[in-house]
């Protein structure tokens, strides 16, 4: 009985799946306005927390291969152009997916960022379809298998 008691206050308290402290990095190849706007969705969140400014893709692996960033943000050259042609944009975020239900979580926050950001365009410029479309990518672990997360621990 004691064990089980144990149990359910230390994972019953201790225990949470919540993310407090996400570190990510921006690849942001349209330095425009609808990126800087995007991006200031993450800053004020207060559960991201920018780590670095990448200049090149190749700079991905040096931030995602040492844990220093669990995600980053990849903005390409044309996002804003394809807004205002009216082609939906993709946004592309990397995942080190090496600890699968933190990554899953940080997609779910992810994703009511960029749920919040496109229902301020519908509603500043008066579109049906969402404009920007999240894509994502998860390193060491694509499928998001919970046992290689075990495994690793």
């Amino acid at each position: 009985m004691v064990p089980a008691l144990v149990q359910s206050l230390l994972f019953g308290y201790g225990a949470t799946y919540d993310l407090r402290s996400v570190p990510y990095a921006v690849l942001d190849q349209s330095r425009s306005p609808t990126s800087v706007a995007l991006l200031a969705h993450f800053d004020s969140t207060g559960i991201f927390h920018r780590v670095a400014n990448l200049e090149r893709p190749a700079d991905i692996v040096q931030v995602i291969n040492p844990e220093t960033a669990l995600m980053v943000v990849q903005i390409g050259p044309t996002v804003e152009s394809d807004l205002f042609s009216g082609r939906d944009a993709p946004i592309q975020l990397i995942l080190d997916a090496r600890n699968s239900t933190t990554a899953g979580a940080a997609i779910g926050y992810v994703d009511s960022i960029v749920d919040a950001f496109n229902a301020e365009q519908r509603l500043s410029r008066g579109e049906v379809d969402p404009p920007l479309r999240l894509e994502t990518r998860a390193w060491f672990n694509p499928n998001l298998d919970t046992r290689w997360n075990i495994m690793r621990r």
